[in-house]
């Protein structure tokens, strides 16, 4: 068959593409917009790039969550589960991806995915 696949987001990564080679033409996957031009990701980039090289598709993301937990944790006072989960449900967050809150659920309220596309071995967001 000669479709395009398409994934979600656990597949957004240069090791995917190395992996699968020309077989990864025009595969469609599902993920964050490139964080890299935000000016709340900024500072984020330059310290991460300084000390570890350029940041993994995950890495803004894994610095927010991690920013959340402990903004939570500090702000409580304890490390009590339920305490913290019910602080980081009452409040919006300064993250380096930009504003970060959640609804009744859990879920993130604002979650900026769109749709990249494989072409000449790099990701392209598809604009249209």
């Amino acid at each position: 068959m000669n479709i395009p696949m398409i994934t979600g987001d656990g597949v957004y990564d240069p090791t995917f593409i190395d992996i699968a080679g020309r077989s990864a033409e025009g595969t469609y996957v599902t993920f964050g917009k490139d964080p890299s031009g935000l000016s709340t990701s900024k500072t984020f980039n330059e310290k991460y790039t300084a000390k570890f090289g350029a940041p993994g598709p995950y890495s803004i993301y894994a610095y927010d969550a991690a920013n959340v937990i402990l903004t939570a944790i500090q702000q409580t006072g304890t490390t009590d589960g339920s305490k913290v989960a019910e602080y980081i449900s009452r409040n919006t967050f300064k993250g380096a991806f930009g504003d970060i809150s959640f609804d009744k659920n859990g879920d993130v309220t604002k979650a900026p995915y769109v749709v990249w596309k494989v072409v000449d071995g790099k990701f392209v967001e598809v604009k249209e």
